[in-house]
């Protein structure tokens, strides 16, 4: 109902509507695709094998020379033992020298919250059902043009393998109407 609302986002001052859409462009981010082994419909099943070529958590960032640097969850052997995803992102952004503001912060987070939470199935299940949620409201808002990138090549196909599911949720017939209806 929020993005059907057609005059909600539009409402917002630029700078709420600018991070309400950049956080859902972060949810609405691609895992990999099918061609990985990762599309809707086999994240639906319990039986998917999480492999070492699952996304992990990876930011790339320019130091105050300019030049490009990147750090890695690999990095970080220090973080066992702490499951709370807040503590492991705020830890992460620590060790980047620059200042983050609060739209590089949440996108560590989400990055972060995926590849550490993504192996349990019931989150797995809640990760899709986020995405389809998310690309639906990006394209109720027209907001999907400029970040056409969120979507994976042959995700209407997915779209598709996960209505023919027995277990199919609304959110995939939401999503697959939403971008059908695409302008």
């Amino acid at each position: 109902m929020f993005s059907k609302r057609s005059n909600f986002i539009p409402r917002l001052n630029c700078a709420k509507r600018n991070a309400l859409l950049a956080r859902l462009i972060y949810i609405a981010e691609s895992w990999g695709g099918k061609e990985h082994g990762y599309g809707l419909a086999e994240c639906c099943h319990r039986s998917m094998k999480i492999t070492d070529s699952f996304p992990k958590c990876y930011y790339e960032y320019y130091d105050s020379n300019g030049k490009l640097k990147s750090i890695e969850q690999d990095e970080f052997g220090d973080f066992i033992g702490i499951t709370n995803l807040s503590e492991i992102a705020y830890l992460m952004c620590c060790r980047i020298p620059i200042s983050l503001d609060d739209d590089q912060k949440m996108l560590i987070f989400t990055r972060v919250r995926l590849s550490l939470a993504f192996h349990d199935y019931e989150t797995q299940l809640q990760f899709v059902l986020a995405r389809l949620q998310a690309l639906s409201v990006l394209v109720y808002s027209n907001s999907l043009q400029d970040n056409i990138n969120t979507l994976d090549p042959g995700f209407l196909e997915e779209l598709v393998e996960l209505l023919e599911m027995r277990q199919t949720n609304l959110a995939a017939l939401r999503s697959l109407t939403s971008i059908i209806h695409l302008p």
